[in-house]
């Protein structure tokens, strides 16, 4: 598996699991998880940064 499988992999679980918390009424839970799923469509979204690229 590459990266992005892994990745895409990972953000489906997430969002089980976002589901999961808010149908048992967690609603601390799974406000923890919808910020993990928004920076993880984030990191999804930037392109790949070039092995030499030195930017920050």
């Amino acid at each position: 598996m590459n990266k992005e499988e892994l990745d895409k992999i990972y953000d489906d679980r997430l969002e089980e699991l976002y589901q999961l918390a808010v149908k048992e009424k967690e609603p601390a839970t799974a406000m923890v998880i919808l910020d993990k799923i928004r920076v993880m469509k984030l990191h999804l979204m930037k392109p790949a940064k070039e092995p030499n690229d030195t930017s920050v």
